[in-house]
């Protein structure tokens, strides 16, 4: 019979938190005695170890949005269990993030987080928790101002918006996307119309990931704005009187433009300097000043002057204008040879009309004078109109008889000389008898004859009613002599 015992030893270390405390060897002495007293001995090795996994649970997948922080406090924490008790979570991302930050991968992405769980003796359990990163804010204005006081129909001073978004580093971009206006009232010719319009400029602020946000900028419209003139009339500009008053016709249109697009224009004649007497000068001449006016839909205007010089025309036209004459030796006087009458035609009425003349010798014969008489007519004004000419021809034998025969007795004296329509004749040297009278024209034609007894009359009345104006030949005509006398018939 034997009996056998054991001794046993190990080399377990104390801390659970150690792997020392799992993994270790227990060492067995085994002693064997017989009943003879032999005694056999044997070592036995027994190593313990801690192969089993922790049990790791992730928190669930979980949507965040980009400004939220990932931290597994935030997104969940995993649990992790072991058969030890004793069990370290750790955690591990991985990222597919763009790191440009104008990207719209940059704020929307997806998270893969490894969760870990480790044992005393760095057995390790796994489990995986997807997180997806979205950004879903809008971004917003920070300064959108509506504006007042804008000049109508020139460029709109507004502050350009200012925006942000929820991510602090994201640019965001701000664009005017469109613009209407939204007038005053309907009346298109009215200061309302454009004076209370407003204009709304639509503005769109957006992020890199295309979320964005509508914002109206309200610019209220005014107009204050005065008309330019882009023509004004001449000045100073002479214009003649005509009797009608003055219009831009005859004086010359201004043009303007404005902002508001709609301009009206007015001329103001001033006639302050005109005398009222018709029968003056100044009535017809006088300066004038034309006050024009351009003005806008809300009466904002720009005026100007234009000076003008009103002049009377020379209106003056002849009636009547004597003839070209031929007259007697020394009977050249204008109440002989025609008075020319006249009218003002601008006011025949009331405006007087005045003559002048001067005489121009243009030729001198034995026989004859020819004389330039120039007329002229001078208005109220003192404004002559140009020469007229009369021509004169002033005859030297005209009135002196011809005696034709060498009888010094055969005398006779004619009078008038130039003749209305009668002449009258006395015989001063004719002896008594009968005697023939007759009156021929330069041509030869005998247009009158008269007989008569000299013994009985000294004197003949002869008759010229009919008979042109002109020069004529009148023979007298006896037993013993001829005498023929150059007369003259003029107008009447």
């Amino acid at each position: 019979m034997f009996v056998v015992t054991n001794s046993q030893t190990n080399n377990q270390g104390t801390d659970p938190e150690q792997c020392s405390f799992y993994d270790f060897n227990d060492i067995i002495n085994w002693v064997a005695n017989d009943s003879c007293g032999n005694v056999n001995y044997y070592t036995q090795t027994v190593s313990l170890f801690d192969t089993i996994s922790p049990i790791v649970i992730a928190s669930p997948d979980t949507t965040i949005n980009s400004t939220s922080l990932t931290d597994p406090s935030v997104t969940g924490q995993a649990t992790g269990t072991d058969n030890t008790g004793y069990c370290i979570v750790s955690y591990s991302d991985n990222s597919n993030q763009n790191p440009d930050i104008t990207k719209p991968g940059h704020y929307n992405y997806t998270l893969e987080r490894l969760c870990t769980g480790t044992d005393p003796c760095s057995n390790t359990g796994n489990d995986t928790q997807i997180i997806t990163v979205q950004d879903t804010t809008k971004p917003w204005f920070t300064s959108l101002q509506d504006t007042y006081g804008n000049e109508w129909n020139y460029p709109i001073n507004a502050p350009q918006p200012v925006g942000v978004d929820d991510n602090p580093e994201a640019p965001v971009t701000i664009e005017l996307i469109s613009k209407d206006t939204v007038y005053g009232n309907s009346d298109t010719n009215s200061c309302e119309y454009i004076n209370n319009a407003v204009v709304h400029h639509v503005y769109k602020i957006k992020d890199p990931t295309g979320n964005f946000e509508i914002g109206t900028q309200n610019n209220h419209m005014q107009d204050t704005e005065s008309p330019e003139f882009t023509e004004f009339p001449q000045s100073p500009l002479d214009v003649f009187y005509d009797g009608e008053p003055l219009n831009p016709d005859k004086t010359g249109h201004a043009q303007a433009t404005d902002n508001s697009d709609l301009v009206n224009i007015i001329y103001n004649y001033d006639y302050s300097n005109q005398d009222p007497d018709e029968s003056e000068c100044e009535h017809y001449q006088f300066p004038l000043e034309n006050t024009i006016v351009a003005y806008d839909r809300c009466s904002n205007s720009k005026s100007g002057i234009q000076e003008i010089n009103v002049n009377k025309p020379i209106s003056l036209i002849y009636t009547f204008f004597p003839s070209d004459i031929t007259v007697p030796k020394g009977d050249t006087a204008i109440e002989i040879t025609g008075i020319p009458q006249g009218i003002d035609t601008l006011n025949p009425d009331l405006l007087p009309v005045n003559y002048s003349h001067y005489d121009v010798l243009l030729e001198q014969t034995e026989h004859i004078r020819k004389w330039a008489r120039y007329h002229s007519m001078k208005d109220v004004c003192e404004q002559s109109t140009p020469d007229s000419i009369q021509l004169i021809t002033e005859d030297l034998d005209i009135g002196v008889p011809e005696v034709l025969g060498t009888k010094e007795d055969c005398k006779c004296i004619v009078s008038p000389n130039p003749a209305d329509e009668q002449i009258h004749l006395s015989f001063t040297g004719i002896k008594p008898g009968r005697t023939l009278i007759s009156l021929y024209n330069l041509t030869g034609q005998e247009q009158r004859q008269w007989k008569i007894l000299t013994s009985v009359r000294k004197e003949a009345v002869l008759d010229m009613t009919g008979c042109p104006a002109g020069l004529y030949i009148l023979r007298v005509e006896t037993n013993q002599c001829m005498t023929v006398i150059k007369i003259a018939k003029q107008s009447r």
